[in-house]
């Protein structure tokens, strides 16, 4: 019986180590679960925190280049411009010589539109200030009456300055178109006369200026090219105002087109003035070009010996 008994306690004693170490591995299966379940969340929250660090840096390295390459940016531009800018004042650089080209171009389209517009107009100004043929030839006359003070404009410009002269003539033409449109919507033909001759007398310090500038910038084949240029600019002007009259007649009437037209002569006026403070106004200007002026010729201005060879010149271009 003690036999029988022992036995059946040592079945009792392995059933309930048994069941003990089931539950000990369930325990330690669930424990394992909840670790790896608690790493898992670690690891998505460590690469989170990653992620947002790496888009933090990547947004910090962004600002840090774009602050940086704003300065950069900057520097270039301005370096830019004033390397223009010195190349634009130098007297020594061929920017400079053929920008100061550009604005001789520009001296004399802007009159000669203006006077293709006003011969244009000849139909509606003669019915408005009714005037004849004969009366309105005359302000057409007046700029043959005008090329006559060509032959002492030389000795004007030798005295004054040609940068004065063209100043001056750019203004005083301007004026004259200003006014010949006044006086048409007046009604004032004495007027538009007065006005038609100092336009014209200004016009033609312009060309002569022109010329002599052009002549004292460049040489050899840049002299023709240059030169060239300058006679396509002011028939480019004319043409030009023929060819728009009726256009400009249709949209903005007699009067608007030849306001018009006096807009274009101030910006003939506006390019002597820049001319003027590219050619002479600048430090670097007034510093350099005495210096190229030694290097040229000493005949620059007039003498005797020149005069003497006006007529020979008249008889061989007469002959």
């Amino acid at each position: 019986m003690s036999g029988a008994q022992s036995a059946g306690d040592a079945v009792a004693i392995d059933k309930i180590l048994g069941s003990m170490g089931e539950e000990r591995s369930e325990s330690q299966v669930v424990g394992e679960g909840s670790q790896s379940s608690g790493s898992s969340r670690d690891r998505w929250a460590n690469n989170e925190v990653l992620h947002e660090t790496r888009q933090e840096r990547r947004a910090r390295r962004q600002r840090t280049w774009g602050d940086a390459d704003g300065p950069a940016r900057s520097r270039s531009s301005s370096d830019l411009m004033s390397r223009v800018v010195v190349h634009l004042v130098d007297p020594r650089r061929t920017i400079h010589r053929y920008f100061l080209l550009i604005l001789i171009c520009c001296f004399i389209p802007g009159p000669y539109f203006y006077d293709a517009l006003l011969e244009a107009y000849k139909g509606p100004i003669c019915e408005s200030l009714s005037l004849s043929n004969e009366q309105f030839g005359m302000l057409f006359a007046v700029s043959s009456l005008t090329g006559i003070a060509c032959g002492p404009s030389g000795a004007a410009i030798d005295w004054l300055g040609r940068t004065r002269i063209a100043l001056g003539s750019g203004f005083v033409c301007a004026l004259g178109a200003t006014l010949t449109t006044m006086a048409f919507q007046w009604g004032m033909y004495g007027l538009m006369l007065v006005a038609r001759f100092f336009f014209w007398l200004a016009l033609y310090g312009l060309l002569l200026v022109q010329t002599l500038l052009v002549y004292s910038i460049f040489s050899g084949d840049t002299l023709a090219c240059a030169y060239s240029l300058i006679v396509f600019a002011m028939r480019l002007g004319g043409v030009a105002g023929f060819a728009l009259s009726g256009n400009m007649r249709r949209s903005f009437g007699v009067a608007g087109g030849l306001w018009l037209g006096v807009a274009l002569v101030f910006v003939a006026f506006a390019s002597t003035l820049l001319f003027a403070l590219l050619f002479r106004g600048t430090a670097t200007a007034q510093t350099v070009r005495p210096l190229l002026s030694e290097r040229g010729t000493d005949s620059s201005r007039c003498s005797m010996s020149q005069l003497r060879k006006v007529p020979r010149c008249v008889a061989a271009c007469v002959w």
